[in-house]
């Protein structure tokens, strides 16, 4: 069950990755771009990011979801959701590789480089970090972090 598992992440992972970032950075460039599109679409995406500075200034886009916000102390969630997740995807890849191959030497230490630096801003946020009281994000970036 579990090579079952793996055989469906490596073979949909990696294209549903591509498409998700094609479609953010398309859906970025064409906002910022001077292709006529129409303003709801450019007002989503700048809804997107607002936080900090830009949330006052916020378009009416998105209807009730306009003022969806949620703590910016919930930045945690996003490098715990993170660590859990290049967890699972270091444990698959120690399983799937053979012992003492060179080739594998480079993206095992990537994924634990990525690991230690998940961790590092995990501890880094709760520790460290104190948010004012009034400090939001927009509900659907948090959404589109922790995807």
């Amino acid at each position: 069950m579990f090579q079952a598992f793996q055989q469906l992440i490596s073979t949909f992972l990696p294209s549903l990755l591509l498409l998700f970032w094609s479609l953010a950075t398309a859906s970025v460039i064409v906002t910022i771009s001077p292709i006529p599109v129409p303003q709801a679409f450019k007002d989503a995406v700048f809804l997107a990011s607002c936080r900090g500075k830009l949330w006052h200034d916020k378009p009416a886009a998105l209807g009730p979801l306009r003022d969806w916000a949620v703590p910016q102390a919930w930045f945690l969630h996003f490098y715990i959701v993170g660590s859990c997740c290049n967890a699972v995807v270091l444990l698959m890849y120690c399983l799937s590789s053979s012992p003492g191959s060179t080739s594998t030497h480079m993206p095992l230490l990537a994924l634990l480089l990525m690991q230690l630096h998940l961790g590092r801003r995990a501890l880094e946020t709760a520790v460290l970090m104190r948010y004012p009281r009034g400090a939001v994000m927009h509900g659907i970036a948090y959404v589109f972090g922790i995807r």
